[in-house]
Parts: C-alpha cells; structure tokens; sequence
C-alpha cells in the first residue's frame, strides 16, 4: 500500500500525503487504509514520496497505528504536537489532505480549519488529496462480482413488485415488500429503505412513504422505484436502479419526459467512451454539464434538480467522482476502476417526475453498464 500511494505521489508531484485524525473523523483516510482504532487523541501519518513514513502520536496513545509502517514520533503537549509537526514537515513544499478548495467536493472537506491554519504557517502548500483517493478507492473487477449478485436479487424484487402490483393498495406495502425481499436473500441498504413512490409524489426527488400517513395507488398514475443495496458481507459493492412505470396507459407527456430522460442517459454513457476510447480525460462536471445542457435545450432545465450521478461502491454514495457540476464541481477524471451511477431526472411540480437509473463501471477505458436498463416505460 505505502509503495502504491508513493507511486500517486510522484506521479501527481505532490511531495506527501499529510494524514490527520481525531476522534475518528477521517472516515476517508480510515476507510481506505483501514484503520478501525479509535482515537482520543490527534494523530498524524505523513507518507513522503519518497522514504518512510512518519507517525506522530500522543504518549497517550502510543501504540495506534501499530500496523502502519514508518517512524514514530511522540507528543506530550499541544506545543511539542506543533513544533514536530513542523520539524517533520519542513523539508517539503507540497503536502495533501482532506481537503476540497472552496468546498468543491463536500466528501473530502475534512480537514480541520485549526490544522489547516497551523499547516499554512509552516508556509507548505496543502493541496487536495482527491486524486490520491480516487486511485486508491478504484473498484477491482474481482470485486465486481458482489455488485452483479446484489444485482440478480435487487431484479428479482423488482419483478416481483410489477407482476404483482395490483395486489398492492398503497405505497408503504410496496417499499416494505422490497426491503423485506432484499434482507431475506441476505442483502443490505445499511439502515436506509428503498423509494417507492406514485402520483406527484413521484416529482420529488427524495421520498419516501410513510406508513402513520399512508398514500393509496391509484390507478391511471405514474410510479418510481429506487433499490440500492449490497451483499451483507464486508466490502462488498453496491447495485443502485430506478426504474419507472405507470398504472394504466401513460400520458402523453409523460411519455415525452420519459423519451428526454432516457436519450439524455443514453449520452451521457457515449460520451464517456468516446472521449476513453480516444485516450483523452473525461471529467465528473463535463458529463453533468452535457446532460444539463441537452435537458435544458428541451425546455426541462428548471426541472432536473440533482447531480447526473454519484459514485458507487462499499457505500451507496463512495468516495470517487461524480456526475456533478451542479450541487458541486467535480473536476476529478473519469478513470479505470470507476463505478458510478447515471440518473438524469426532470421533475415537474404536482404533477410527476421520472428518473431513469443506471450504474457503470469503466473498465479498460469503456463505460460499461452493468445493471437492467430502462428503455420502455411499464404500463401496468
């Protein structure tokens, strides 16, 4: 891993990778070197491009990290902290970190403003250690295979709920049907449940019914429904869909909506491969401000509200780049190992929305849809 990560260092000129945590805070570094210790007092793993890493620990905590190779450096008081922090950082320029210029990308936002204040006065320049992440959190394609079996189960349910759907009277049985197929086939959403929602309610983005204020189906009205879940084992890798239907024959408008939504999915996956198969980068906001811009052309730009999509892996929303140049700027390229989901949506106030969903993994410089993709609505 040490070797890896100074291999990114070199290759990105960035002179180390500076990390911090407290109380657990760095779920980003935690994550990606597994560290599962818990931490009561500051700590920091700096990895020079070149050589040992270093630890500084408190004497109060003197055997974390213990698994981590490198020197250790203790600290007693918050003056010796600084003073080491700065005798170790003092041969180098450039140091990454959790950090995201300007908020750009909220998930990496971590570092403390009071670290990042202290670090400044050494006269170092913090950089984003956004691309060491996103080269270091790559799904492998040996860890693919959990994202397809989730897939068969999450398929399953999905089919289920449509062949049955007029035994359903409202929207909560419908989403606890789901969740109650998916942790049977031993599959998990880690605490969330899926969406199932008709009529207007499908017009936002996020929701989800309530059982104590239930929504009756009713016919001669559109639906959606949103399935994300994983194997229940560790480090196994999400599958996340939305698929849309209408109870009866669907309007013409709907039908109109539905046909943009799907072309404008549909571009989004051309693009990425063409720009990959050229040998050139391709960029999280470029593909969002693609789709955006074909939305808005068709009349629909007020109403696509959300990112064109997120990325996926242990966790339903991962740590790589996404689709996004609109809740944020996301200026990482699209690389090897990526695995992230398409969605474009236009919702239209009291009345519907439709988003059409689907995940893709890039691999040997191809954007690769692995999940059931959408091309007709489902007329029920």
């Amino acid at each position: 891993m040490i070797e890896e990560i100074q291999n990114i260092l070199k290759s990105l000129n960035i002179d180390g990778w500076l990390i911090y945590d407290f109380q657990n805070k760095n779920y980003i570094a935690r994550s990606i070197l597994n560290i599962t210790e818990h931490t009561t007092r500051v700590l920091f793993y700096f990895i020079p491009k070149q050589g040992k890493p270093i630890k500084l620990l408190s004497k109060v905590e003197p055997d974390k990290l213990s698994n981590f190779a490198g020197e250790i450096i203790f600290y007693r008081t918050w003056k010796e902290m600084r003073e080491k922090l700065k005798e170790i950082l003092s041969p180098y320029n450039i140091v990454a970190m959790e950090y995201s210029k300007k908020f750009s990308i909220p998930h990496l936002s971590i570092l403390d403003a009071g670290i990042y204040e202290i670090i400044k006065g050494f006269k170092i320049n913090i950089v984003s250690s956004s691309k060491i992440v996103q080269n270091l959190s790559i799904i492998k394609e040996e860890e693919m295979e959990t994202h397809y079996r989730a897939g068969e189960i999450i398929k399953q349910a999905l089919f289920e709920v449509l062949e049955n759907f007029k035994n359903f009277k409202y929207e909560h049985e419908v989403q606890e049907f789901i969740y109650e197929y998916l942790t049977k086939n031993n599959l998990t959403m880690d605490g969330d449940m899926p969406i199932f929602a008709t009529g207007e309610n499908t017009s936002n983005p996020h929701y989800f019914p309530k059982k104590e204020n239930p929504t009756k189906i009713e016919y001669r009205k559109p639906f959606l429904i949103d399935i994300w879940a994983r194997l229940n084992i560790k480090n196994s890798i999400y599958y996340d869909i939305t698929y849309i239907g209408y109870y009866g024959k669907a309007s013409d408008e709907y039908k109109k909506v539905f046909d943009i939504v799907k072309t404008a999915r549909d571009m989004a996956v051309d693009f990425i491969t063409e720009r990959l198969e050229k040998g050139k980068d391709v960029f999280g906001y470029e593909v969002d401000d693609l789709v955006r811009r074909y939305i808005g052309k068709k009349g629909y730009g007020e109403n696509f509200v959300h990112r064109t999509g997120h990325s996926i892996g242990r966790s339903v929303h991962w740590i790589n780049v996404n689709l996004d140049n609109f809740e944020t700027h996301d200026d990482r390229n699209i690389i090897n190992g990526c695995l992230f989901s398409v969605e474009p949506g236009i919702y239209i106030q009291n009345n519907f929305g439709i988003r059409s969903e689907i995940n893709v993994y890039i691999q040997k410089n191809r954007a690769n849809i692995t999940t059931i993709k959408q091309e007709q609505i489902v007329e029920l």
